[in-house]
């Protein structure tokens, strides 16, 4: 099958101003996904697409990859779907001639994801022959706001 990979990062985060770009370990936070597909060796990398609608963001990921989606505007706020923006990349991709099996979306708020679980969901995906499928993480921590440096749990 082929897989078109979209990494979708607004950025108009309201909770952590500019996140998508932020450094962990040295490295912007969507530089981690974006090194993660591309190391997985398993995509031709004309297929992973940044879908943005923030010109920082499109600036720090043209220095991981090439391809930058630029949303309409009108696809940036908080309310907004990922469903929503992937639909409106795939419905232009499509006009243009570019098709693709499927899609993979891979949030770049979630970068510490492993190969094995990429490569299972596909395998599960196509033995299947699933509409969609959707990975979710075990929250082991509490959950909570951090106000004047002081956490305190909900």
């Amino acid at each position: 099958m082929k897989y078109l990979i979209i990494i979708p990062a607004r950025g108009g985060s309201k909770r952590l101003k500019n996140k998508n770009i932020l450094p962990i370990n040295n490295i912007p936070l969507i530089g981690h996904t974006i090194n993660f597909v591309k190391n997985l060796n398993l995509f031709d990398k004309n297929d992973i697409w940044v879908n943005t609608d923030c010109d920082k963001i499109e600036i720090i990921s043209k220095e991981f990859i090439k391809n930058i989606y630029r949303r309409p505007q009108i696809l940036g706020g908080d309310k907004v779907s990922t469903v929503a923006v992937v639909k409106e990349q795939v419905e232009n991709f499509m006009k243009k001639g570019l098709t693709y099996d499927a899609v993979i979306t891979l949030q770049p708020t979630n970068p510490f994801r492993t190969k094995k679980l990429i490569i299972d969901s596909i395998f599960h995906f196509e033995k299947n022959s699933s509409f969609s499928l959707a990975s979710f993480s075990l929250l082991k921590k509490k959950i909570g706001k951090i106000k004047l440096n002081k956490f305190s749990p909900i």
